[in-house]
């Protein structure tokens, strides 16, 4: 979970900075989350909802491990 070379990170540090780029990005990641927390109490979800629910959860706890192992 690493750009290749001091170049590419230097080209994600300017576009995340560039405009609130990234504080954007982080918002819209943070407003998803917050709306599938909000629809995993209603009642009417089928249960197709929960097993992709439960996949997105997965992979993103996994990205996470991954982030936080490379640090």
């Amino acid at each position: 979970m690493k750009k290749l070379t001091p170049e590419e990170n230097e080209r994600s540090r300017e576009v995340l900075l560039r405009d609130e780029s990234g504080k954007r990005r982080i918002e819209k990641v943070i407003g998803l989350l917050k709306s599938l927390e909000e629809q995993l109490a209603n009642p009417g979800n089928k249960d197709a909802f929960y097993g992709r629910a439960d996949c997105f959860l997965e992979q993103i706890e996994e990205l996470i491990s991954t982030y936080e192992s490379d640090k």
